[in-house]
């Protein structure tokens, strides 16, 4: 599937949506191109956030998903549309994906958490229900492990 098979990029073409700097210029260059509508996921955090933010930048219109509204505002201030849930809920996030073009998905870092790992694999599930369901032809999907927990 979309998310299984996605391990950094899926590519159109000869050119690949990734998260390393291809959004910053992909733009300008024609790819993906005006209203090409991006979800991203985690968007109050690190990553998540200055994709949301490099997209507006460039006058793009996100949807931003998150679960906490308040964290979400300044971006929903500067053109996002705000979707918030728990990433958990794969029929929460289907509806988030909706006419998505493409979608950024990072897997949460909530390491406070006891069960970190089990939490990542419930997202990381949802993520898989939640992209074929609503249709989204590409993925990203960014997941950083530290040492720390492994």
């Amino acid at each position: 599937g979309p998310v299984g098979g996605a391990r950094g990029a899926r590519t159109r073409g000869s050119k690949s949506i990734g998260a390393g700097g291809v959004y910053a210029g992909a733009f300008d260059r024609g790819f993906p191109g005006r209203g090409f509508m991006i979800v991203v996921t985690g968007a109050s955090g690190r990553t998540g956030g200055a994709m949301a933010r490099a997209l507006l930048e460039k006058g793009e219109k996100p949807r931003v998903v998150g679960r906490d509204a308040k964290k979400l505002h300044p971006l929903v201030q500067s053109g996002a549309e705000a979707s918030v849930g728990n990433l958990e809920d794969s029929e929460f996030l289907a509806r988030a994906f909706v006419g998505a073009s493409a979608v950024y998905l990072v897997l949460p870092e909530e390491t406070s958490r006891n069960d970190f790992r089990a939490h990542q694999e419930c997202v990381s599930d949802s993520f898989a229900a939640a992209v074929p369901n609503a249709h989204v032809p590409y993925v990203v999907s960014l997941r950083r492990v530290d040492g720390r927990h492994r």
